[in-house]
């Protein structure tokens, strides 16, 4: 049996009944935290110092391409001059296993160096081959980050509609198997990315999709950019606690009330919906209608660093100005919070980085600090000590750096220990990134 004691530090534990914890130790036995209370045992047991540290539950990514990793940094104005539509089509048709691998090997680490213990990758492109897929499953067995690795479709929409739905359900059958080749894995699971729902042939395949991947007990996931699609789904009884739609920003109340009695996630991008002008009202609106919402990085290409902190920053910032913006308009300054509370606390945020995005990874025993919990857990050792005062407003207004996040823990697993992660003792973290780097915009290049 392993045993972890962290000890010293100041605990968020995302939980709503004892949110900050102190002068406890948090104690991992194998992969699962087993007590919080001060003075434990350390016999035998790997002690990590977290005096003066946030210990915290560790950050789930939502919906992350990690596949886009090597071309990364291309479309870092999301708005410009590069059609990052254009791109993906040119990349995905290109890409070989290892390409696959390496960039997944790299938004892992880079995640993990920032404190994501857990992603839902959407990979949406690079899944031609069985070739491909496996070496998507084998780079998450490498970086040991917790996945649910979602296989999309492997072939543009713009295809006929024989070859789109020949892809479709070949992609069934290759996340039939790769569920049956991750069973044991303990920290991967796999399903299906679902195609968009729109009308017609592709709204009949998005429908054979959901069906069948409901009879494999696949998880699944789409891009929710359609007016109307969750009151589609409503009607044709598709809507479950299995689908993790992402963006969502055109959805009405109606809709997202549907969602949250169904007990879906809604996964929001902050940083690409504000860049690409999608407007984030929809979190408050979701807010209110009871969803559970979480948040996701997106897209590797249009987002540097791969922080879900700094999403979490601007997802704060977006409900803070909505919010003063409805007071405002209302005549309603100087600010009375009763009358206008804020429609999203601190807490809630945090929660939306862990507990939520637990939910949508499948679990119901991960994303707090409490016994019985698996054992993801990150310490966050601020410049200034100040920040312990109030934990929350820290990591979630602050945007804490890659290098303020000393351990990261998955599964009960050190990935990260005294700021460097422990994958570089075995990887050249800086020379894989550049090889794959190199081989994707060459490709772009040629193109």
């Amino acid at each position: 049996m392993s045993r972890i004691v962290i000890t010293g530090g100041v605990v968020l534990t995302a939980d709503d009944d004892s949110p900050v914890l102190r002068d406890v130790d948090v104690v991992i036995e194998d992969d699962t935290i087993v007590s919080i209370a001060p003075g434990a045992e350390t016999t035998g047991a790997e002690v990590i110092d977290a005096s003066g540290s946030i210990v915290m539950p560790g950050l789930i990514d939502t919906h992350l391409h990690a596949w886009e990793y090597g071309w990364r940094g291309t479309v870092m104005r999301k708005n410009g001059p590069v059609d990052y539509m254009k791109l993906l089509f040119q990349t995905s048709a290109g890409y070989s296993p290892q390409d696959v691998h390496d960039s997944i090997v790299g938004a892992g680490l880079e995640t993990i160096a920032n404190g994501v213990t857990g992603v839902l990758d959407f990979m949406h492109g690079a899944t031609g081959t069985a070739e491909h897929t496996d070496a998507a499953v084998e780079a998450y067995r490498v970086t040991g980050q917790r996945a649910l690795l979602e296989i999309g479709a492997l072939r543009a929409n713009s295809a006929s509609d024989e070859d789109f739905s020949q892809s479709r359900a070949a992609r069934i059958a290759d996340v039939a198997r790769l569920r049956d080749a991750t069973r044991d894995d303990g920290l991967i699971d796999v399903g299906t990315a679902l195609i968009t729902p729109r009308p017609g042939p592709l709204w009949e395949m998005f429908v054979a999709d959901v069906t069948e991947s409901r009879e494999i007990g696949a998880r699944m996931t789409f891009h929710a950019n359609e007016v109307g699609e969750f009151r589609e789904m409503e009607r044709s009884g598709l809507l479950g606690s299995d689908i993790v739609p992402s963006h969502g920003n055109r959805a009405s109340r109606h809709e997202l009330k549907a969602l949250a009695e169904h007990g879906v996630v809604l996964s929001v991008s902050p940083h690409t919906e504000i860049n690409s002008g999608k407007s984030p009202g929809v979190f408050i609106r979701a807010v209110e209608q009871g969803v559970k919402v979480a948040i996701s990085i997106d897209t590797p290409p249009s987002i540097m660093p791969l922080s879900e902190f700094a999403q979490l920053t601007q997802l704060w910032a977006s409900v803070t100005t909505f919010d003063r913006l409805d007071a405002r308009e209302g005549g309603r300054y100087e600010l009375d919070f009763d009358l206008d509370p804020q429609s999203f606390t601190l807490e809630d945020a945090v929660q939306a980085a862990t507990v939520n995005g637990a939910v949508a990874l499948g679990y119901d025993n991960l994303g707090r600090i409490a016994p019985g919990q698996l054992a993801d857990v990150i310490v966050v050792r601020p410049t200034d000590a100040i920040a312990l005062r109030d934990p929350a407003a820290y990591v979630v207004r602050a945007t804490p750096h890659a290098s303020e996040v000393s351990e990261v823990i998955i599964g009960g697993t050190v990935r990260k220990r005294g700021g460097r992660l422990v994958a570089a003792d075995s990887i050249d973290i800086p020379a894989m990134n550049a090889r794959s780097q190199e081989r994707v915009l060459a490709m772009i290049e040629d193109r």
